[in-house]
């Protein structure tokens, strides 16, 4: 298995995952990972949840980016993570907070920045002969 296809795999695992983890009712995720019901839906440490949102959206972004750094799948990834977010107005189980969309956009757009710095970097100081 070369390179390209392990971060291929790993893209389309992470937005499965995060398609399950965003809107899947957080009483089942409690039941799956064992955790107290009450504890899940009323977290009251919110401000460490956004950190998760900011370093899964920021991984799944480079992975996005790794396997193709294009006009398409940038605006396929913004729009996921605009929408995943928004679709919690409409679910009845789930709420919306502010911290964890602007979690998801800083993790987008720090990934994207440290993508395109390193890209730049690499192509400024590649001698070729």
């Amino acid at each position: 298995m070369n390179s390209e296809k392990i971060i291929s795999f790993c893209y389309y695992s992470l937005i499965i995952v995060l398609i399950f983890l965003y809107l899947v009712p957080p009483s089942i995720m409690a039941f799956l990972f064992r955790t107290d019901p009450e504890i899940a839906l009323y977290p009251s440490y919110k401000i460490g949840l956004s950190i998760y949102h900011l370093i899964f959206i920021f991984i799944l972004t480079l992975l996005g980016f790794l396997k193709s750094f294009s006009k398409r799948n940038i605006s396929f990834l913004f729009i996921l993570i605009f929408s995943i977010e928004i679709l919690h107005f409409i679910l009845p189980y789930r709420s919306f907070e502010l911290k964890d969309y602007l979690g998801n956009i800083s993790g987008f757009f720090s990934a994207f920045l440290m993508f395109y710095l390193i890209r730049f970097l690499i192509n400024k100081f590649t001698f070729t002969k």
